[in-house]
């Protein structure tokens, strides 16, 4: 009899640039008010950018639409359970819809040496109300 393997599902890259972004000592606590409800699901977070954006402020949150600036953010890569949580969190698909782009990041050695690189990775942005 033959054993049949379960395949894991391939973790999510995400890239958020507002309220899913780790509690960091620079920002006011509020701006990552929805961070916690998904963290138990992030297996890695790191820095990234996003070329070619703009933020506009629509008050309580950031919204990204086309433009000619940097976007600073995270890129989270989550197990896949987590895009239902955002997904309920940020309204989707009526409040935002995602968009696949290559961001930028410093991807952190683990084990031996310390450093950091910079990497590509294709991955999806929350991105509100604006098609990227």
């Amino acid at each position: 009899m033959s054993k049949t393997r379960s395949r894991t599902p391939e973790p999510e890259h995400i890239f958020v640039y507002g309220t899913l972004r780790p509690p960091r000592a620079d920002i006011p606590e509020d701006d990552s008010r929805y961070y916690p409800q998904v963290a138990p699901y992030v297996q890695v977070v790191t820095s990234a950018q996003r070329l070619q954006g703009t933020l506009s402020d629509l008050g309580t949150y950031p919204a990204a639409r086309p433009g000619a600036d940097i976007i600073q953010g995270d890129l989270l890569v989550v197990v896949p359970e987590a895009l239902a949580i955002m997904d309920r969190l940020e309204g989707h698909p009526a409040f935002f819809q995602r968009a696949k782009f290559v961001a930028f990041y410093n991807e952190q050695y683990h084990g031996g040496s310390e450093g950091t690189k910079k990497s590509l990775s294709v991955c999806s942005i929350r991105n509100h109300l604006f098609p990227l």
